[in-house]
């Protein structure tokens, strides 16, 4: 009878550590899922930040591609008003033939072979950089064989240096990658992200122009741009032409 009693309450004790162990799995699995739901509910937070984060900065890169555009239009057809209303296209146009350099307005026979000018910084008496947002552009870099797309536009505050250690100073500073020969006063932009000189035909390459202060027309000088000294108020417009020398400008600068 004992051992009958013992085996009963043996029985008992494993049926209630049998319904112990389940609930604890039960309650294991139901703790489990709580953590699975809000590690779920939290990473699709996260990403749908993300996503309204992504979303509003592909907006704002849009608006500043379609600012910069426009920007590049209005410069582009000064230019080509000012070439048009110019009287003097022929004469000069012919002699402009007969220079060596074809992108004379970059460098009145610069391009004498000589190897990539490095930018010499450690030279600088100013900077040239970029202050306040609001300002107005005064060094802009345009490609004007596709669509007149803007390169890169800065607000200079210098004085006394060339447009040609201007140019390579700020081209160095945005990382844009560009070939120049000769130095100093022979300096000769030969390419600017990518758009090499001769590329787009036998005369394509870059010239530079000059809007002076209190002026409303953008003037091409003759000179290099190791040698035409910058003004604090000017506006300098690099231009990617096919066409460097018949591109409507014939003003004989200075005169």
């Amino acid at each position: 009878m004992n051992n009958k009693k013992k085996y009963v309450i043996a029985l008992i004790a494993f049926a209630v550590c049998a319904v112990m162990f389940f609930f604890a799995i039960k309650a294991e699995r139901m703790y489990a899922n709580n953590v699975t739901k809000q590690d779920t509910n939290n990473e699709m937070t996260q990403n749908k930040a993300a996503d309204t984060k992504n979303t509003s900065k592909a907006a704002e890169e849009a608006k500043k591609t379609i600012d910069e555009k426009n920007t590049a239009k209005d410069i582009s057809n000064n230019i080509s008003n000012n070439a048009t209303s110019n009287p003097n296209n022929s004469s000069t146009s012919t002699s402009q033939e007969n220079k060596t350099n074809t992108t004379s307005s970059n460098n009145s026979g610069a391009n004498n072979g000589q190897t990539t000018a490095a930018v010499q910084s450690s030279t600088a008496k100013q900077n040239t950089q970029t202050t306040n947002p609001d300002e107005q552009p005064t060094f802009m870099f345009i490609d004007g064989v596709h669509g007149d797309k803007m390169i890169l536009q800065k607000h200079v505050d210098a004085e006394g240096e060339t447009v040609g250690y201007i140019t390579c100073k700020l081209l160095d500073e945005a990382k844009i990658r560009f070939r120049t020969t000769g130095s100093s006063s022979t300096l000769y932009v030969a390419a600017i992200d990518g758009l090499e000189e001769k590329k787009q035909g036998p005369l394509s390459g870059w010239c530079y122009y000059v809007k002076k202060k209190g002026e409303n027309s953008f003037h091409k000088p003759n000179i290099g741009c190791g040698q035409y000294v910058y003004e604090k108020g000017d506006v300098v417009v690099w231009r990617y032409v096919a066409d460097g020398v018949h591109d409507g400008y014939s003003e004989n600068w200075g005169k």
